[in-house]
């Protein structure tokens, strides 16, 4: 019979203290103490439905590298993805704020949604902010060595994916319950449409969402964004 000894802080004393005030520390990091998102499981679009959705985009072969990546741009297959009406986008670690035409489109779309929702609802107008966007094969590369969780074949390499933080609002990047609902709501509209496909990433702090190209740019998507403009 193998017996396993009971682990000890007398050795290292000095390492198992600073893993047990890391470990509380990434705990609250991942977990907002005010915020709670009860209606966000409904958010459960799986890791294999954006991938077959992302893989049908206007990007066809993810780039390798940023290098070409931008000739992506070049071509006017991607587009800079800038903050906007509703929307801020923040510094990306491991993507670039680069995404295809119709996914550009999705997300002027949904901050007009959300902004008409919260002059509707008298919610003061905080843009939800965007915190991930496309990557490239290398960025994916390093993302999985420091990540044992992140996907190699991630539908974040087709440019029609991002992340939105369901955490942090506006420039001061606060939590607002408020906003959280009006944006899930917001979200919920066009998920309804078919318009993306999104998941609930609660230690990432994040929506993840892939559009649907598909479902992008009809004449019935267009005249319910004016109506959304006309009421701002």
């Amino acid at each position: 019979i193998k017996v396993f000894k009971p682990v000890t802080m007398t050795k290292n004393p000095i390492k198992y203290a600073a893993i047990a005030f890391a470990i509380p520390a990434l705990l609250s990091f991942s977990t907002p103490e005010n915020g709670t998102c009860p209606t966000c499981k409904t958010f459960d679009d799986g890791v294999a439905k954006h991938k077959e959705v992302a893989k049908n985009s206007s990007l066809k072969a993810p780039a390798k590298n940023l290098a070409v990546l931008k000739k992506y741009v070049s071509s006017n297959t991607l587009v800079k993805l800038n903050s906007g009406k509703g929307y801020l986008v923040s510094k990306m670690n491991y993507s670039y704020p680069y995404v295809t035409v119709k996914a550009n489109q999705f997300i002027e779309n949904l901050g007009a949604s959300y902004l008409a929702k919260c002059k509707e609802k008298g919610v003061a107008p905080l843009p939800f902010i965007i915190t991930s966007a496309t990557r490239t094969k290398e960025t994916v590369a390093k993302l999985t060595r420091v990540n044992p969780n992140a996907i190699k074949e991630s539908a974040h390499l087709y440019g029609t994916t991002i992340d939105i933080s369901w955490v942090r609002f506006g420039t001061e990047q606060k939590h607002s319950q408020k906003n959280l609902d009006v944006l899930i709501e917001a979200l919920m509209d066009m998920r309804d449409k078919e318009a993306c496909f999104v998941k609930f990433e609660r230690m990432q702090a994040c929506f993840h969402i892939t559009v649907n190209e598909d479902k992008i740019g009809t004449a019935e998507e267009e005249e319910e964004l004016l109506n959304q403009m006309a009421a701002l």
